[in-house]
């Protein structure tokens, strides 16, 4: 049986835990209702599991990025997919540990920077 999900939230600051503990995220119904052009189409809820937390074990690393390919595969016409600011943002939320918490603050400063000098991307 396959229920959609729908990100709601993300806790942010979260205790270290194992590599196969996954992400904090909320689920819930598709808004609008049953609607597959809405749960399957550009809106709507992302479909499949969420990727697990990645804590910087490398041994680990290709194993996480196979997850992230598929998922980025299976939603590849969700908004947030589409758009690479966006998609970079969602994926940096799985990346937390003391072994990689820089470097996605890193990732994360640039990717903010490259977003504030993209004139597309303006509101």
């Amino acid at each position: 049986m396959y229920f959609p999900p729908a990100i709601i939230g993300m806790g942010l600051a979260q205790p270290q835990q194992s590599p196969q503990t996954q992400a904090n995220v909320t689920v819930t119904a598709a808004q609008g209702g049953s609607n597959a052009s809405t749960r399957n189409g550009e809106g709507g809820s992302l479909m499949g599991n969420a990727p697990p937390i990645f804590y910087g074990d490398r041994t680990r690393a290709q194993e996480f990025l196979d997850t992230i390919t598929i998922w980025k595969t299976l939603n590849y016409k969700k908004d947030v997919i589409k758009d690479p600011y966006t998609r970079t943002a969602l994926i940096l939320t799985y990346i937390k540990g003391n072994n990689v918490n820089s470097w996605a603050k890193r990732q994360l400063d640039i990717l903010i920077q490259k977003q504030q000098n993209n004139p597309e991307t303006a509101e």
